[in-house]
């Protein structure tokens, strides 16, 4: 069974629902593929060829000599090749449009249809079917849903923070709003052990806040260059005078930013209308 049967023969085009930049570097890409296909194959060729005319004697004798010439671990190579063209293409549209792509293919291995139970089996030829970037492609707007890569993007970060700001299974919000104030409530904070600083830790609530941010001024996933202290995968450290400050970011909305010793978090915006709108579209909160 080859490749595409594998994988499924997809006919229907894709291609439109692309950017001319996406469709030079995914064809640029397959080019490349089937090149580096086409050069292992011809190696492996030249592997079954002199294999062939080995007597049984040689076998024999020089089976673990090394004058006999191997496969050059040719089958390895070509299901890296196969695996990671798949994979590439999955992981430049995650990481282009920020967005959550599952490679659903499954693994292949190329070395268990080449693979010979007996030395006088005969070797196996490499026939190797190609792939064309749309069959990747629809498993990828499969998982798009009828959205565009923007869309699914926004919808993601709006999924996130949603699950950081509602205890689904109590019906509790974490947040709450008065006038042009958003509060979280639901944060974790303590005094380092051994420095004077605060770790606020619940990084995920805050980099899903800090990227609907983003989303609802600039239409993307972008970095706040004046919050750039609140990014951290881990937690963020606040010494006295980030307690005192707070911080502010006006270029999205933002007056004012504290954190409290107890977690919780008081987000000033411009006006209470901003406020309103954001925490509606972005929190889905809607008691207000």
């Amino acid at each position: 069974m080859g490749i595409t049967d594998k994988f499924g023969n997809f006919q229907i085009k894709k291609s439109d629902r692309i950017s001319q930049e996406d469709q030079a570097w995914l064809t640029h890409r397959e080019e490349l593929y089937k090149r580096a296909i086409a050069v292992y194959k011809s190696v492996y060729d030249i592997y079954k060829a002199e294999n062939e005319s080995y007597s049984e004697e040689d076998r024999k004798d020089y089976k673990y000599s090394s004058f006999l010439v191997g496969d050059f671990d040719i089958p390895k190579k070509l299901s890296e090749v196969q695996n990671s063209y798949i994979d590439g293409i999955f992981s430049h549209f995650s990481s282009k449009y920020h967005v959550h792509l599952k490679n659903n293919f499954s693994t292949y291995d190329y070395g268990r249809e080449l693979y010979r139970y007996r030395d006088s089996d005969p070797i196996k030829d490499a026939v190797v079917d190609f792939i064309d970037y749309h069959t990747v492609l629809e498993k990828i707007f499969d998982q798009l849903g009828g959205m565009s890569f923007e869309e699914k993007a926004m919808k993601e970060v709006k999924d996130r923070l949603k699950g950081k700001c509602y205890i689904e299974g109590r019906d509790i919000w974490e947040i709450k709003v008065r006038g042009n104030k958003f509060i979280y409530s639901g944060g974790y904070c303590c005094k380092d052990s051994w420095n004077d600083y605060y770790k606020f830790s619940s990084t995920e609530w805050l980099g899903a806040f800090l990227d609907a941010l983003a989303f609802n001024v600039y239409g993307e996933k972008k970095y706040i260059q004046s919050l750039k202290h609140l990014y951290d995968s881990y937690y963020v450290r606040l010494d006295d005078e980030d307690f005192q400050d707070g911080f502010s970011a006006l270029d999205v909305g933002v007056e004012h930013i504290k954190f409290f010793k107890n977690g919780r978090v008081d987000v000033t915006f411009v006006d209470a209308e901003f406020c309103r709108k954001f925490v509606r579209e972005w929190c889905g909160y809607t008691l207000i």
